[in-house]
């Protein structure tokens, strides 16, 4: 009967590693394998090592630990890195429509962005869980896998709740601007207003904006509007267009495309400066008679 013990030997070798060898003896004579990480040489097919002793089939804590935590990290990475093209394009490759592969990218990037902090506090728990399991493995390889699973689980979990509870920070888009009229810059060919105020709130399915100008004819103007952060299509309430939809690049920049059928009459890029102090808005569309245009509104926090 074969021995469950784990042996280490020291190995100088750096990432995960596979080799195999051929033996003569032992019903895993065409199989034995052995995994390297870091400092560390596991026998993973229950054979005899040539030390005398055999991991079985139970599974390496430090490989499978690991393996949870590198994929969780790398979730991270790519959900918050990729765009809606570059996903569209995976599920064209992986058979989706190529007609369809663009709006389900657009759903899918939409709730990501709409759940993006409890999406990224969970891969982030299971990938301290999985450390945790990994470096039990190491620190106590007698420890049953029950027991370190369940203390892992309880890492993750107790991780996961404090990223929910504390780590939630508003949007920084939130609060009060006002226009610095003097540093903006308007092409469409009508004087600038007077004074102009955008107040921005945060609900649960994107950001609402307000926005309050009092224009040179001393008339005051007020629209309110909801800027959406599911991607999706939404009546324009700014008239620009009949459409609205959100792009979100990260937390400090957003685009609103305007529509008009299926034809873009209008974008505008919402910038924050690095100290999030400064709120550049620009705006691009057309004139009557095609001619486009670009104004720049420039807004200070109050």
């Amino acid at each position: 009967m074969l021995s469950t013990n784990i042996t280490f030997n020291r190995q100088p070798q750096l990432p995960i590693k596979r080799s195999a060898r051929i033996s003569d003896d032992g019903p895993f004579s065409q199989s034995e394998t052995s995994a390297v990480i870091p400092g560390f040489r596991y026998w993973t097919d229950g054979t005899q090592t040539p030390h005398g002793s055999s991991t079985g089939t139970t599974l390496v804590p430090a490989i499978s630990g690991t393996l949870v935590a590198g994929t969780s990290m790398n979730m991270l990475h790519v959900a918050g890195n990729m765009t809606s093209e570059q996903l569209a394009h995976e599920l064209n490759l992986i058979g989706v429509r190529p007609d369809l592969t663009l709006p389900y990218a657009n759903q899918i990037m939409g709730f990501y962005t709409a759940n993006q902090h409890g999406i990224n506090t969970i891969l982030v728990g299971v990938a301290a869980g999985g450390g945790t399991y990994a470096f039990l493995g190491w620190l106590r390889p007698r420890m049953s896998q029950t027991l370190r699973l369940l203390i892992a689980s309880s890492v993750a979990v107790t991780i996961i709740f404090l990223l929910l509870y504390f780590g939630r920070g508003s949007n920084p888009f939130v609060g009060t601007w006002i226009e610095n009229v003097a540093q903006s810059r308007y092409e469409t060919g009508a004087p600038p207003p007077r004074a102009a105020t955008l107040t921005i709130t945060e609900e649960s399915n994107g950001l609402r904006v307000k926005e309050d100008e009092v224009l040179t004819a001393g008339d005051q103007r007020h629209l309110s509007y909801l800027v959406n952060s599911d991607r999706t299509e939404h009546p324009d309430p700014t008239g620009v267009g009949n459409t609205i939809g959100v792009i979100t690049k990260d937390n400090s920049l957003f685009e609103i495309v305007h529509r008009s059928g299926k034809v873009e009459v209008g974008r505008d890029n919402w910038a924050l400066s690095p100290d999030q102090k400064l709120l550049t808005i620009t705006r691009a569309g057309h004139l009557g008679g095609g001619a486009k245009y670009t104004n720049v509104l420039v807004f200070d926090r109050k």
